[in-house]
C-alpha cells in the first residue's frame, strides 16, 4: 500500500464504522421501542400492584384533605406469607454426568458451582426473584461473570508465579421494567434478541473500565447535552427522573442519569452453530461503548422465573394480579365505612343566615368544648346537622366475601398461616389440612425447580469457559465448616462436548414437607421401639435427619464418631480372640495333638463362646469357662467369624 494514500484510506475507514454505528444503533433502538410498546400494559399492572404492595395505593388520587385513606394491605399479606413458604429453603442443585466418562470432570464443576452458590448468596437472590413473581408474575436472574475483580494468589505447584486469579460468578435480579424480551417470542429460547436497560450517573459510565478500553475519546468527550431526553425512554416504569440536571446550581457534573442499554443478539452463524452477540449503547450516540462478537457460552445469560405461566406469551401472571381487583374494592368500601364515621363524628352543619353565625368561624372551631355562640333566632333554627347515612349491613358483607374470596383464590386458611384451626386437635389433620391449603404450591415449587436448575446450568457453563486458571474453591459441609479444595480448568473441547443434567428439588426443603416427613419419622420410632424389628425400621440417625435441632450436624457427628469407636473396639477384640485360639491350637499342636483333632477343638471352644455369649445376653449369667489347659477367654464379639477362624486354621 503506498504510504501517501495510507492516511486517507484510515479515515474514510474510520467514517464507514462510524456511520455503521449509528445505523446499528439506531436499529436496536427500535427493537427496543417496539419491545416497550409491547409490555407497555403489563408496566402499568406492575406499578399499581407495587404501589399496593408498599400501601400507598391513594397515592395520586384526587381526594380532599380530610377524606380518609385506609390501607388494607391484602397484597403484601399475601406476598409475605406466600414468600415464607415457598422460599424458607432454596437448596443449591446437583450435577449429573450423561456418561460416566465425564464423572470426574462433573465433580470438579459441582464443587466450583457449590463455592458460587455459597459465596454469591445465589439462594438469596432465588429468594428475592419469587417475591417479585409472587407479585409482578415474573422474574428475571442475570447470570454473569465480574472480571473487573480480581482474586488473592493461588499458591499451587503448577502455579510457582502465584498469579492473581481473575473474575467472579455473579446472579443477580433484573427489574421486570428493565428487561424487553422480543415482542415476538413466548419464551427466552424464542427470543431472537433481548434488550436491557439501566439508568445510571454518566459519570459512572465514563469510569467503567471496558467502556473506557472500547470507546476511547469518543466516551471521553461525551458531553449529556448531546442526549435528546425528550424522545428517551428509560422502560423504567417507576418514573425516575433522567432529564438535565446541569440548570440548577445544586447539581453536580456527572451526575446526571443516563441510560445504557444493553442489546444481547442469538443467531445461527454461518458455520451453523449458535452465537450470541453483546452491545452496550446510549440511545443518541454514534458510537458503541462496548460491542463484543461471540460471547461464551453462546446462551442468552438470563433465567426466568414465573408465578404462573400464560399461554402464548412471555410474561407470567401472578396471584397478588388476580385480587387485585377485589382488593381495590375492599379499600374503597373501608374508605366508605371510614368517611361515614367521620361524618357521624363530626357532621356538616347548616348555618340560617338570619342567625348571624359567621359559617367560617364556626367551620374552624365550631366542635370546641365550651364554645360560645351569639345568635339572632332560637339555636335549635340557628344551626342544623346534616345526619349521613348509617354503614350499610350489606357493605360490611360484602367486605367480609371479598376478603374470604381472596384467602380462597390464594390458597391460605388458618392452618397455613399458624393460627387456630378450630375443632380439628390432632396434628395429623392439622397437617392434612395445611397440605390441602398448599396444594397449589406444589405447582409453584415446580417452577422454583425450573428456576434453580437454569441459574445453576448457567452457572456451571459460565464456570467452564470463563474460569481458565486453577482457583481455590470453598464449601460448606454438613456440620457448618468450610473444606478447601482446588478447582482446574476445564477445556473448552470438554466443555463442549459435555452433557450436563441439573437437578433441583426444593420440594423437599419446603416446611410443609419437612413437617410431614418428622411426623412419618415420628411415628416409625414409635413402632420401632414397640415392636423392637430387627433390622430396624429407622435408626436413630435416620430419626434424627429429620428434625429441626439448633445443634443437629453436631449430634449426627458425634454420633458417628461413637459407632466408629464402637466398631474398631469390636475389630480388636474379635482379633484378640481370634489371636488366643491361634495359641491354643499351637501349644495343642506341641503336645502331639493332630492338626484335624486341634481344628475340632477349636470349633468347640468357638461354640462355647458363642453360647455364652448368648446366655449371658439372654440371662446376665456368668458361663462356664473353658478348659485349664489352655485357658480360652469368656464370650466373643462375633462367634460365627471365631467358628470360620476356627475351621480356617
Amino acid at each position: 500500500m503506498d504510504k501517501a494514500t495510507q492516511p486517507s484510506d484510515q479515515a474514510t475507514n474510520a467514517v464507514d464504522k462510524a456511520y455503521g454505528d449509528q445505523q446499528d444503533i439506531q436499529k436496536y433502538y427500535k427493537r427496543f421501542l417496539n419491545a416497550n410498546n409491547a409490555v407497555s400494559k403489563k408496566h402499568e399492572t406492575w406499578k399499581i400492584l407495587d404501589l399496593f404492595d408498599r400501601g400507598q395505593q391513594w397515592d395520586g388520587a384526587a381526594l380532599p384533605p380530610w377524606v380518609p385513606k385506609p390501607v388494607t394491605n391484602y397484597v403484601r399479606y399475601f406476598r409475605t406469607i406466600k414468600r415464607a413458604n415457598l422460599a424458607s429453603s432454596i437448596p443449591s442443585a446437583n450435577f449429573y454426568a450423561e456418561h460416566h466418562n465425564d464423572d470426574e470432570t462433573v465433580a470438579n464443576l459441582q464443587k466450583a458451582y457449590e463455592h458460587v452458590w455459597h459465596m454469591e448468596k445465589v439462594d438469596r437472590t432465588v429468594r428475592r426473584c419469587i417475591d417479585r413473581a409472587l407479585l409482578q408474575g415474573t422474574a428475571v436472574a442475570y447470570v454473569y461473570n465480574d472480571d473487573t475483580y480480581v482474586g488473592g494468589k493461588y499458591y499451587g505447584e503448577e502455579d510457582p508465579d502465584n498469579h492473581l486469579y481473575v473474575g467472579k460468578i455473579c446472579v443477580k435480579r433484573i427489574p421486570n421494567g428493565n428487561f424487553f424480551p422480543d415482542p415476538n417470542a413466548y419464551s427466552i429460547e424464542e427470543c431472537k434478541y433481548i434488550e436491557v436497560t439501566e439508568v445510571i450517573p454518566l459519570k459512572t459510565v465514563k469510569q467503567t473500565p471496558a467502556f473506557k478500553k472500547y470507546a476511547g475519546q469518543k466516551l471521553k468527550d461525551y458531553n449529556i447535552n448531546d442526549l435528546d431526553f425528550n424522545t428517551d425512554a428509560s422502560g423504567d416504569f417507576y418514573t425516575r427522573t433522567t432529564t438535565k440536571l446541569n440548570t440548577s446550581l445544586t447539581n453536580i457534573k456527572g451526575d446526571e442519569l443516563v441510560t445504557v442499554h444493553t442489546h444481547w443478539e442469538r443467531y445461527l452463524n454461518e458455520s451453523g452453530a449458535w452465537q450470541v452477540d453483546v452491545s452496550y449503547y446510549l440511545r443518541n450516540s454514534d458510537f458503541f461503548l462496548l460491542r463484543i462478537e461471540d460471547v461464551k457460552p453462546s446462551e442468552y445469560p438470563f433465567a426466568i422465573m414465573y408465578d404462573e405461566e400464560e399461554e402464548n406469551d412471555f410474561w407470567g401472571r401472578s396471584t397478588c394480579e388476580d385480587i387485585l381487583e377485589n382488593s381495590k374494592i375492599v379499600n374503597r368500601t373501608a374508605q366508605t365505612a371510614a368517611i361515614l364515621a367521620t361524618l357521624h363524628q363530626n357532621p356538616q352543619k347548616v348555618v340560617w343566615k338570619e342567625s348571624g353565625i359567621n359559617a367560617q368561624e364556626l367551620a374552624k372551631t365550631g366542635n370546641l368544648a365550651g364554645k360560645t355562640m351569639q345568635s339572632n333566632v332560637p339555636a335549635s333554627q340557628a344551626v342544623q346537622y346534616i345526619q349521613p347515612p348509617d354503614i350499610s349491613r350489606a357493605m360490611l358483607e360484602v367486605e367480609d366475601r371479598l376478603k374470604a374470596d381472596m384467602k380462597e383464590i390464594v390458597g391460605i386458611n388458618e392452618a397455613y398461616t399458624g393460627q387456630s384451626v378450630g375443632s380439628l386437635t390432632t396434628s395429623t389433620g392439622v397437617n392434612s389440612l395445611i397440605e390441602r391449603s398448599s396444594v397449589s404450591d406444589k405447582d409453584k415449587m415446580m417452577q422454583i425447580d425450573d428456576f434453580v436448575e437454569r441459574i445453576s446450568y448457567l452457572i456451571a457453563l459460565t464456570i467452564m469457559y470463563q474460569w481458565d486458571r486453577a482457583r481455590p474453591v470453598m464449601n460448606i459441609q454438613a456440620n457448618g465448616r468450610a473444606r478447601y479444595d482446588v478447582f482446574e480448568p476445564i477445556d473448552q473441547l470438554t466443555a463442549e462436548n459435555l452433557t450436563l443434567r441439573v437437578r433441583s428439588n426444593v420440594y423437599s426443603k419446603a416446611p410443609i414437607t419437612q413437617e410431614s416427613k418428622r411426623q412419618q419419622a415420628d411415628k416409625l420410632m414409635q413402632m420401632q421401639g414397640q415392636f423392637q424389628y430387627n433390622p430396624p425400621i429407622i435408626t436413630p440417625e435416620e430419626w434424627l435427619k429429620f428434625q429441626d435441632f439448633d445443634i443437629q450436624d453436631e449430634i449426627m457427628q458425634r454420633m458417628e464418631q461413637d459407632r466408629q469407636k464402637a466398631d474398631q473396639n469390636s475389630v480388636d477384640n474379635l482379633a484378640k480372640k481370634a489371636l488366643e485360639l491361634g495359641v491354643m491350637i499351637s501349644h495343642m499342636l506341641e503336645q502331639g495333638v493332630s492338626m484335624e483333632e486341634a481344628q475340632v477343638e477349636a470349633m468347640k471352644q468357638a461354640q462355647q463362646m458363642m453360647s455364652g455369649e448368648e446366655q449371658g445376653e439372654g440371662q446376665g449369667q456368668q458361663q462356664p469357662s473353658a478348659p485349664a489347659e489352655p485357658q480360652l477367654p469368656q464370650g466373643a464379639t462375633d462367634a460365627v467369624a471365631m467358628q470360620n477362624m476356627a475351621q480356617g486354621m
